[in-house]
């Protein structure tokens, strides 16, 4: 690790005879990729099929502190690559899920100098053309009709060769039935009987070793590791963030229908980042999908009303079962009560010295569920599974406000 590459160092530190960077709008600085996003454009790029790919979104808590600049550049959004047709392999952008924000995105690569003999295909490009099946097919080889009649007089290599010696100057090649005249500006291949044009793509010969190609995490861990995307940038070191949310923002307006209008005004709406209690909770869907029926479980919305000097507690470390009693007593027995509705959490809110009330809006999974007594210290076992009920409910509340204690991790 260089520590001058947050500053800007003169050197090019890459592990690989390929790299990719992306351009700062403001400084005009380039910054280099991690090296899983240097793969994902490379494996995409060597491949004609591909427009463009995905980039790995950054995982704060992996970053050194010498690349913060690039975390703030693209933050923790999806950024998409696209990879324009041209020759030259420039004109690369990185656009943002939201399609506000474009930046300058440039690939590096060590040249292979003229007479050089190389043992494998790095540093080699290779040109296909698009065939009538919509297939990239590369030239000199056979197309996916499989007439090999119509195999062209000229290779990918000699049209490399053509275009490194001569780029703006056409190419005329022939098959044993038709003449073509190659546009390497244009990227066309144009039929002189007919006119009919195919598109034209130079692309890196495919180089990657397999261990590399392969490298593909499931949905399901992706699903696991990654944090929301609306979340804001958090530092390495930062185990908690609290985030004050824009009143015209979609993610406010959703919270305030949660409410339904019922309560007082709400002053302030903040959004509760916390990486390692978002995977508990997903960890818990997992676990609670294995031993029950997936289908059974539900993810929901529900409120907890609380007081200002336990708020702190709760957003670093979670709810409290232990705590049980507290508020609202255990009626239904011992853990962390929550409610489907807003004003009957609202009066289990203590206000502090200037009358303001503290309610969180949590997600909870909601399994299998029984009714509740006072004496209840665990969930009793389900007869069905013989595993325990991950809720427990008062039998009127159910009906009614939909009252319940759960363990499960929020």
């Amino acid at each position: 690790m260089c520590k001058q590459e947050d500053s800007g160092c003169q050197r090019l530190h890459a592990t690989h005879h390929f790299h990719w960077q992306v351009k700062h709008n403001k400084s005009g600085k380039w910054m280099n990729l991690r090296t899983k996003q240097v793969i994902c454009l490379e494996r995409a790029f060597c491949d004609p099929k591909q427009d463009g790919v995905d980039l790995p979104r950054l995982d704060p808590e992996s970053l050194e502190m010498s690349v913060s600049g690039l975390l703030c550049l693209l933050g923790r959004d999806i950024w998409h690559a696209h990879f324009p047709d041209t020759a030259s392999f420039t004109a690369f952008t990185l656009t943002n899920s939201s399609k506000i924000a474009t930046l300058e995105l440039r690939r590096l690569c060590t040249k292979v100098e003229s007479g050089q003999t190389a043992a494998s295909t790095l540093g080699l490009n290779a040109w296909y053309f698009l065939d009538q099946n919509k297939n990239w097919v590369k030239y000199g080889e056979v197309d996916t009709l499989g007439k090999s009649y119509l195999i062209s007089n000229v290779t990918s290599n000699y049209v490399e060769m053509h275009y490194k010696n001569s780029p703006t100057v056409p190419l005329s090649f022939q098959n044993k039935k038709y003449n073509y005249v190659l546009d390497l500006q244009t990227m066309k291949q144009a039929n002189i009987s007919s006119n009919v044009q195919r598109s034209v793509r130079r692309r890196p010969e495919p180089h990657l070793p397999k261990e590399q190609v392969k490298l593909q995490v499931s949905k399901t861990t992706q699903a696991f590791l990654a944090l929301p995307s609306c979340w804001d940038v958090m530092q390495s070191n930062q185990t908690v963030k609290r985030v004050t949310l824009a009143p015209t923002s979609k993610e406010y307006q959703s919270i305030v229908d949660l409410l339904s209008g019922k309560m007082s005004p709400v002053r302030r709406v903040e959004r509760i980042q916390n990486p390692y209690l978002w995977r508990a909770f997903m960890n818990k869907i997992k676990e609670l999908a294995t031993k029950n029926d997936s289908k059974q479980l539900n993810c929901r919305q529900l409120f907890h009303g609380t007081k200002l000097d336990v708020v702190d507690n709760i957003c670093a470390e979670n709810f409290d079962w232990r705590l049980h009693g507290s508020a609202c007593g255990q009626k239904y027995g011992q853990g962390a009560y929550f409610s489907n509705n807003a004003s009957l959490s609202l009066g289990f809110c203590r206000p502090d010295l200037v009358g303001l009330r503290y309610m969180f809006v949590a997600r909870v999974i909601v399994g299998s569920y029984t009714v509740g007594d006072s004496s209840m210290v665990r969930p009793p076992l389900n007869p069905v599974t013989s595993t325990q009920f991950t809720k427990t409910f008062h039998l009127r509340q159910i009906r009614k406000t939909g009252v319940g204690t759960t363990r499960s991790i929020l």
